[in-house]
């Protein structure tokens, strides 16, 4: 599990020299429609999987259709949030890291929560050293590993059926401990005292605060990219508003699964 985190992040660059060679092999007419149908076409092998699954325990049925929710969802988030269609990568490669991850805890909340955490450090890491000068933090890469990350797990309560450990309570949970930290920074980034979500007007200086956005964003919804495509950069509160969201959606698994497997 380590040496795969540490692997995504070390070899961050070199996928995307390999991206951008690609591209310019298929050039940018064919690059997006490859890759989308590619990818839809892998996601509904493994729905189908999943479904073979299904019919031997239909108790599991429910998760089959958590997974296609999820599909929906990663759909709306390419065709919202990326700026080249390559970028969906991050769906099989924190699938595969919260794959890894669980049997660590034997929870999916703790297994989301922890591969939801590691997505948030490597982009950090990115934010800070391998862009330093790029505009802003992005929260649209945190969700989309996020969605790749619950659909690891659902994965996981399908296809393997695990014997997992009795969920925490609500109050004690990993997903609950998350959210106050999330929820927490994003207040203490609002006040804009030593740190801030935007640049601080007027603080010439620039020594006692740190920004997650290094300018301005546009006023506009939509950003243009090309060829009509056009995508949106989550502001602050949207991105933690949809972490949210997300750890509240994947966080019952253990909830639903253990009452599942019991009755």
């Amino acid at each position: 599990m380590t040496a795969y985190f540490f692997g995504l992040v070390y070899f961050h660059d070199t996928a995307t020299v390999a991206a951008d060679w690609l591209k310019y092999k298929l050039t940018i007419t064919y690059y997006n429609p490859v890759l989308l149908v590619s990818g839809l076409g892998f996601s509904l092998l493994i729905a189908f999987s999943l479904w073979m699954k299904v019919r031997e325990r239909p108790e599991l049925r429910i998760f089959l259709i958590w997974f296609l929710i999820t599909i929906l969802f990663m759909l709306l988030a390419l065709l919202s949030m990326m700026v080249v269609n390559m970028e969906a990568i991050h769906y099989l490669q924190y699938a595969i890291l919260a794959i890894l991850v669980f049997p660590v805890f034997r929870r999916f909340n703790d297994a989301f929560v922890l591969t939801a955490t590691l997505g948030i450090l490597d982009e950090i890491y990115q934010y800070l050293v391998l862009n330093p000068t790029f505009n802003y933090f992005d929260f649209n890469d945190i969700i989309l590993n996020m969605l790749g990350a619950g659909a690891g797990l659902l994965f996981i309560a399908v296809n393997i059926a695990p014997d997992i450990k009795p969920p925490r309570k609500w109050y004690s949970s990993s997903s609950f401990i998350f959210l106050s930290i999330v929820i927490f920074l994003g207040i203490i980034f609002s006040v804009q005292l030593y740190v801030s979500f935007f640049p601080v007007p007027g603080n010439f200086e620039g020594w006692h605060w740190f920004s997650l956005y290094r300018q301005g964003l546009p006023d506009e919804f939509w950003t243009f990219l090309y060829r009509e495509r056009y995508y949106h950069i989550l502001r602050p509160w949207e991105g933690i508003g949809m972490m949210v969201f997300l750890t509240l959606f994947y966080g019952i698994i253990d909830y639903i699964y253990q009452k599942i497997i019991h009755d």
